[in-house]
């Protein structure tokens, strides 16, 4: 996997995972009120947990070296989250493919594009 997409995709999943305990807890304190009846709260909380939830998918999915057009298989709910989640690793020595592989230590001796005259 590629490691910063990796950390974005964690960190849009912490986001939304925190958004769920807010509405159970939400829910656990007001058991009669409901949260959807504020126009600007439900709409806060619906586009947070909703953007959070793609972007954690567009981040692992980017993770793995694939085409950002699997985000698409989320629309098909758990199943597109399965399959997203289930998808082999493209990404080998956490580059993407068609990157060339860069040696740890090719920064040191100079440029690895020298200039031609």
């Amino acid at each position: 996997m590629i490691p910063a997409y990796k950390r974005k995709s964690n960190i849009g999943a912490l986001v939304f995972a925190a958004g769920m305990v807010v509405c159970i807890w939400w829910a656990a304190q007001y058991p009669g009120a409901n949260i959807w009846q504020s126009d600007l709260l439900a709409a806060a909380v619906g586009v947070t947990m909703v953007g959070a939830y793609f972007y954690a998918l567009y981040a692992l999915v980017r993770a793995k070296g694939r085409n950002p057009a699997w985000i698409l298989m989320t629309f098909l709910n758990v199943f597109g989250l399965l399959v997203i989640l289930l998808l082999k690793d493209h990404a080998k020595g956490g580059q993407a493919p068609g990157e060339p592989q860069v040696a740890p230590n090719a920064s040191r001796g100079g440029s690895s594009n020298p200039v031609r005259n």
